[in-house]
């Protein structure tokens, strides 16, 4: 006997995780320009989820206000689209670093 999660994650290829799809997922990403960081982490977001819905976007600068910390919580369906989404942040140059 199998459980659904199990079939779940089989349906979504997500067998090497342990995470559970579909779920809401907070992305934390870091850069120079809030506006433009946004921007681009959003659109990079719904380059790969169609339909996306962001529930939550957070903004911290740093002490010195040089950096932006964002975090964003989404409705992610597989472990592919977040490898994706982390893909073409990290080969972003406005993204220095992402969670």
């Amino acid at each position: 006997m199998t459980d659904k999660r199990s079939e779940t994650k089989k349906m979504n290829g997500d067998s090497d995780t342990v995470m559970e799809f579909p779920c809401e997922f907070p992305l934390k990403v870091f850069g120079y320009d809030k506006e433009q960081l946004q921007t681009v982490v959003v659109g990079i977001i719904n380059a790969h989820v169609a339909d996306v819905t962001i529930s939550e976007i957070r903004s911290r600068p740093s002490k010195t206000g040089k950096y932006i910390a964002l975090t964003i919580i989404f409705s992610v369906q597989s472990k592919h689209q977040l490898d994706l989404i982390y893909n073409d942040l990290s080969s972003h140059d406005t993204v220095l670093m992402s969670l």
